[in-house]
């Protein structure tokens, strides 16, 4: 799942023939990018959501301190809907010897 884009589109369909070849079905999703980075936590598209295998999009560390970035995978930063699906630790993984 990603985001309608000429580019990632094209690389999705190049993804799709590589897993193919390997024998792994795969079924693309495009969503307009209101709806993706949108935040209604009722709706089943949104990043934060991750109702599906793999998503392609991009985000990044601004500056030379990634103290901020790293912090945002920790596991309290997960989104969950106690938390209305907000959060930038979207994989979800969590290693709890890690503070929170």
């Amino acid at each position: 799942m990603t985001t309608t884009n000429s580019i990632r589109n094209q690389f999705q369909a190049i993804i799709k023939q590589w897993w193919h070849e390997i024998g792994v079905d795969v079924e693309l999703k495009s969503l307009d990018t209101a709806v993706l980075f949108g935040s209604d936590s009722s709706s089943p598209d949104t990043s934060q959501k991750f109702y599906v295998d793999v998503q392609m999009w991009t985000n990044y560390a601004s500056g030379t301190d990634f103290g901020s970035y790293v912090e945002s995978y920790t596991c309290g930063k997960a989104p969950r809907p106690d938390t209305q699906w907000q959060g930038w630790n979207v994989p979800r993984y969590c290693d709890s010897s890690i503070p929170c």
